[in-house]
C-alpha cells in the first residue's frame, strides 16, 4: 500500500511540473505541412472539401453604424486564394493548460468577390454601390 501511494505520488508531481516536448511540436508541424499540401484538393474520404482557393457563396456585413455613416454590405462569390501558402513559424501544444500556440504566416492572400453596399451618410446622403472587389494582403 505505501509502494502504491508512493507511485501515485511521484507521478502527480511529475505531471504537475509544465512539460515542453519538443517531438510533439515537431510532429504537429509535420501534420500542418500535410494538412497544407492537401488543401488544393482536399480530403474527399474525410468529406473535407478544396480550401486553396477557399469559396464562401454569401455572407453579409452589418448593419454598420458609426458615427456618421450606417451601412449594409452583402458579399458574393468570394474566393480567398493562397491559404496552401502559409510558413509555420511556432506549433506549440501545451498538454498541461490545453492549450495550442500556432503561429502561421502568410507571404500574399487574396480574396476576389461581388460585393453590394448599401447606405447613408449623416442619414441624409445616400451611399451605395455594387460590382466585382478585391483584397491583397501582403507581409
Amino acid at each position: 500500500m505505501k509502494v502504491v501511494l508512493l507511485l501515485i505520488a511521484a507521478l502527480s508531481a511529475t505531471a504537475a511540473r509544465a512539460v515542453r516536448d519538443d517531438n510533439l511540436d515537431a510532429y504537429l508541424k509535420e501534420i500542418l505541412e500535410l494538412l497544407k499540401a492537401q488543401m488544393p484538393a482536399g480530403i474527399p474520404e474525410l468529406g473535407i472539401p478544396p480550401l486553396d482557393p477557399f469559396e464562401v457563396p454569401h455572407f453579409d456585413i452589418g448593419p454598420i453604424e458609426e458615427d456618421i455613416i450606417k451601412v449594409t454590405i452583402e458579399i458574393d462569390n468570394l474566393v480567398i486564394k493562397n491559404l496552401a501558402t502559409f510558413e509555420t513559424k511556432i506549433a506549440h501544444l501545451d498538454l498541461e493548460a490545453l492549450a495550442l500556440e500556432l503561429e502561421l504566416t502568410l507571404a500574399e492572400l487574396r480574396g476576389d468577390a461581388d460585393y453590394k453596399l448599401d447606405g447613408t451618410i449623416l442619414s441624409i446622403l445616400p451611399l451605395y454601390g455594387e460590382g466585382p472587389m478585391w483584397l491583397e494582403i501582403f507581409g
